[in-house]
């Protein structure tokens, strides 16, 4: 049955890069001369050590964070702040966690949103994420549809699209015999780009015979 995922996930590479993009115009900053500035990412513990003058410079360095975050389609929801602490050595730090995965409640909502659409179809809640089931594409595309628009805490994404395999007769009708051989038919479900979809359909026919892409 045709099936896909909702998940939060957070491509580490598109952060790492977003990073290298602000300690680069970090360099370059007349502000920042001068000051002691660090940027550091901890994949394993998924946070982002922030550390540099004053809380001025602080803030400006967010600022650049945000703004390279979204240039590199980081959602800013992803990255929330810790406070910022002062050091030992007169500077301030701040810490910016890496977050993941859809929390229990936000889980429950989206299932809610779901069942409100009152569509024949199944979500359910596994570890950090949600699974929906159904037997229409066009359910499963509404339903994309519909989180796009509401407002979440987490951003959002739809992966692992399930194929439907559909066994039909195919005729010879290039050689006008009423022979026929069986033939698998492979509707996958729409590929998500950006809540849209690109539909696509093969058939592959195990014996000779037509065959199509």
């Amino acid at each position: 049955m045709p099936s896909f995922d909702i998940v939060n996930q957070v491509d580490f590479q598109e952060v790492d890069n977003a990073i290298n993009n602000t300690r680069q115009e970090v360099a370059r900053r007349y502000d920042f001369r001068g000051a002691h500035t660090e940027i550091t990412l901890d994949k394993k513990a998924k946070s982002i050590h922030l550390l540099t003058g004053d809380e001025m410079k602080m803030e400006s360095l967010r600022d650049m964070l945000v703004e390279n975050f979204a240039r590199r389609k980081v959602s800013g929801k992803n990255l929330p702040f810790g406070t910022v602490e002062a050091t030992s050595k007169g500077q301030v730090k701040r810490d910016v966690a890496v977050s993941e995965g859809i929390e229990k409640e936000v889980a429950k909502k989206i299932v809610k949103l779901i069942k409100d659409l009152k569509l024949k179809v199944q979500p359910a809640i596994q570890d950090n994420q949600v699974r929906v089931t159904g037997k229409k594409i066009d359910d499963l595309q509404a339903i994309i549809a519909m989180l796009k628009e509401a407002d979440l805490p987490v951003p959002l994404q739809y992966v692992n699209m399930k194929y439907v395999a559909v066994a039909t007769r195919v005729g010879d009708q290039h050689s006008g015999s009423s022979d026929q051989a069986t033939a698998l038919i492979l509707h996958p479900l729409p590929v998500a780009s950006q809540g849209r979809f690109v539909k696509k359909s093969m058939i592959r026919v195990s014996s000779s015979g037509p065959c199509s892409d």
